[in-house]
């Protein structure tokens, strides 16, 4: 029965976020609550089935992870995964087994961009991983493909890296045989309930920890400006970075202004549930065991029915998060705090009084407990941290609380909140094994021991006959119920003992023998269901030549149309009319006129996208998206450098028309791809190419409403590197931004391949002059940005 065929009718409403005030760490709004704003129709998967909580895993937390009620984790290997400087495994089978031992699910995280040379290595992980019988690879390179479906027996998902968010690209990616896609961050609900309802694929979303502020999987801040790839588990965090805003040449605002609060999705369980969405996903794999209990536990409880209360929201502020929270994209896309980057815990009160040099009194409106550790602010200004003493002093009448100050720069009225807090940890989950054992002396020994509808059964060998000191049932019992194994708890269903004799040893052999036998049946008797594996695309007919990138009709350039042979159409803001006029003009007898989309395409935007190709040849594809389309309107498409080709057996090389390679690589490492194609795949090779897109408004955090937006305002970002133009991007009414980079990329002719131009942001003069100097009389490119064909990226 396909997911369409039920239905639930639920009361949608807003949360209440309550009043904004001027301190920067307000007390957390009133618990969210639904009101009630009409029926809203969604569509649920049939049959129904409770969420998977997916818990982050390191060397450090996997056992915490799953003890704590996980039902998958995830979890890097090696470098080649997307937090490269997390405690990743150097060994798979001790991870896995121990899922399987507790019925959990471990997930391998393979969702970097791949190197040529890094391939071989990808093969053994994979081969390595299907031996210790791992449940899923998460992916992002599609040259991964052929190599998991030969070498593995295991599901295939889809990292948040390749960006789906609607249902257009993930039926691409349901062809090609993936079994689960992750969404990207910025999906909303509209768009969750658009590919629950038009796929088959398993569906996974983020609910608690880090947002990236950037489009998933197409961000280029960090390779660009520090040689470190955010693409390839090496982000630098740039955009935890301070930054000015101004608006039109007027300052307007400064701060963490790319700096996303933490996400967390614990009170929209009830609609996530509803929706019957296959796995919850926490990030954190970069944090330790507390943290991975913590929000594990939570999550598990809201599995069991537990409700999501401020108590719970609290606990979760303690543990960790940037801003007080966010619901992401879901409500009203409030995704930064400007004011601080990091940790900024629960506020719980102020200091009242310096008692000595490093001792203070704190006026709590919460109960603090000894080792608490806070974070002292002023206004914007982290003054450092202090821990609570357990000491209680009285101050004006007021109980307040003793801390231990190692910062001199703490003053009466800092704000103080708390930022750790030690819980208890506690292990939920353990194998029940069942026994029943009769010890008669003088007869056979006979044990029947039953874990997960598996029965171990001991007949033999003869009891001695007691003849001082009998066994006792309560010794038995005893014995076995201190197995001292983590995993294992036996529970005596039926103990029968008569004049029976056994040595402690004999007994603790006997209980071992029991867990032996049931810890090597789970592990190695685990079962994966299988697979399908769906056919890929078909290569296409290939296009020739150069490409040019314009955004308005005015660019056009005779001089330009008459020397490359592939035109682009990528407006600020896109008008039906417009469209048609600058393919007529742009179009002659020997050129190809695409039109390049926004990187997000709502759900409710695909048929207007459609509309839109219909009129140009084909399209630039910067998403999945796009690559469906173009194949439902029978068009060519030209993957663009977001889609990460960065190796030689990637197949979008095969499927495109053209492919605008990964602006992060070498150029020996474009030689190697490029090796025996005809035509060679594009490079960028001029523009200030964009190093993030943006899906929150920057113009909301200086207060400005959409009434007041105006689209031809200059917006730019400023830090200590350079001047960032955040351009605006505007389709069937939804908005988006590029911050493009300060650096002005011209590579000339540092290799052969033929070039992608991207006139965006210059007039015609300006392109006509660039052109000219560089491309076709092939000027000096000395002292100009040229990527990182030189030095490549880590």
């Amino acid at each position: 029965m396909s997911r369409s065929d039920r239905y639930l009718k639920k009361s949608i409403g807003t949360l209440y976020t309550g009043d904004k005030t001027s301190c920067p760490i307000s007390p957390s709004a009133p618990y969210p609550v639904w009101r009630s704003s009409g029926a809203s129709e969604v569509r649920k998967k049939y049959p129904f089935k409770t969420p998977e909580i997916l818990a982050p895993a390191s060397v450090s937390t996997y056992k915490t992870a799953v003890l704590s009620g996980a039902d998958a984790i995830y979890f890097g290997y090696g470098d080649l995964n997307a937090r490269a400087g997390a405690e990743n495994f150097s060994d798979l089978h001790e991870v896995v087994s121990f899922c399987h031992l507790h019925n959990v699910k471990a997930y391998l995280t393979l969702n970097i961009m791949l190197k040529d040379v890094e391939l071989d290595e990808a093969k053994r992980i994979v081969v390595e991983a299907e031996q210790a019988k791992i449940d899923a690879f998460i992916i992002s390179d599609l040259a991964l493909l052929p190599i998991i479906r030969k070498n593995s027996d295991a599901a295939i998902h889809a990292s948040t890296q390749m960006g789906i968010h609607n249902s257009a690209g993930a039926k691409f990616l349901e062809k090609l045989g993936f079994d689960r896609v992750v969404l990207s961050r910025e999906t909303t609900e509209k768009e969750l309930v658009d590919i629950l309802d038009n796929t088959e694929l398993e569906v996974e979303t983020f609910v608690q920890g880090a947002l990236c502020i950037a489009f998933s999987g197409a961000c280029l801040f960090s390779a660009m400006l520090t040689g470190k790839s955010g693409n390839r588990g090496r982000c630098t965090q740039l955009c935890r970075r301070f930054y000015s805003c101004e608006i039109n040449g007027k300052a307007e605002a400064k701060g963490y202004l790319l700096s996303a609060k933490d996400i967390c999705m614990a009170s929209f369980y009830p609609i996530l549930s509803d929706l019957n969405v296959d796995s919850l996903k926490i990030e954190g794999r970069l944090k330790g065991p507390e943290y991975v209990s913590t929000v594990t536990q939570l999550y598990s409880d809201l599995q069991k029915g537990v409700p999501f209360d401020k108590e719970a929201e609290d606990r979760l502020k303690i543990c960790f998060n940037r801003g007080n929270f966010t619901r992401g994209y879901w409500d009203n896309q409030d995704v930064v705090f400007p004011y601080f980057p990091n940790h900024i815990g629960l506020r719980c009160g102020r200091i009242v009084k310096i008692i000595s040099k490093n001792l203070v009194a704190v006026l709590s409106t919460r109960p603090l407990q000894k080792g608490d550790f806070l974070k002292v602010t002023r206004g914007t200004t982290d003054i450092g941290g202090m821990e609570v003493t357990g000491e209680k002093k009285i101050v004006d009448d007021r109980e307040t609380f003793v801390c231990y100050n190692p910062n001199e720069g703490a003053q009466v009225g800092d704000v103080v909140s708390i930022t750790k807090r030690d819980y208890s940890f506690e292990k939920t989950r353990k194998n029940v094994v069942e026994y029943a054992v009769r010890m008669v002396g003088g007869e056979d020994l006979h044990l029947i021991a039953t874990c997960d509808g598996a029965v171990f059964e001991i007949k033999g060998p003869v009891v001695d006959i007691a003849q001082n000191a009998p066994l006792r049932a309560k010794d038995v019992e005893t014995s076995f119920a201190k197995c001292g194994e983590e995993d294992f708890v036996l529970t005596a269903e039926k103990i029968i003992v008569k004049d029976a004799f056994m040595t402690k040893k004999d007994l603790n052999e006997l209980r071992r023998k029991v867990i032996a036998y049931f810890k090597d049946k789970k592990i190695n008797d685990y079962a994966r269901p299988p697979k399908k594996r769906p056919g890929s695309y078909r290569s296409a007919t290939k296009v020739t030549g150069d490409f040019a990138e314009f955004e308005r009709i005015e660019q056009l350039s005779e001089l330009v149309l008459q020397s490359v042979d592939n035109v682009v159409y990528s407006p600020q803001q896109y008008d039906p009319d417009e469209a048609k006029k600058f393919y007529s003009l742009a179009k002659n007898d020997h050129n190809a006129v695409w039109i390049k989309f926004p990187i997000f395409l709502p759900s409710e935007s695909l048929e207007r996208a459609k509309e839109y190709l219909h009129v140009f040849d084909g399209a630039v594809a910067q998403n999945f998206a796009v690559m469906q389309l173009c194949l439902e309107k029978k068009k060519p498409f030209v993957a663009g450098w977001a889609m990460n080709v960065a190796n030689s057996k990637n197949p979008i090389l095969n499927w495109s028309a053209q492919t605008v390679l990964s602006a992060e690589l070498k150029s020996s490492e474009i030689k190697v791809i490029s090796k025996n194609r005809t035509p060679m795949p594009l490079v960028y090779a001029f523009g200030k190419i964009p190093l993030m897109y943006l899906n929150f408004c920057p113009k909301r955090l200086v207060g400005k409403t959409c009434e007041q937006c105006r689209d031809a305002d200059h917006v730019v970002y400023k830090d200590e590197k350079g001047s960032y133009d955040l351009i605006l991007k505007r389709f069937d009414g939804y908005c988006q931004r590029e911050l493009r980079n300060a650096a002005l990329t011209i590579v000339g002719d540092l290799v052969p391949n033929p070039k992608y131009y991207d006139f965006c942001g210059f007039d015609k003069k300006e392109i006509e002059t660039f052109f000219k100097k560089y491309f076709l009389d092939r000027g000096d490119v000395g002292g100009f940005n040229h990527l990182l064909l030189t030095k490549g990226v880590e």
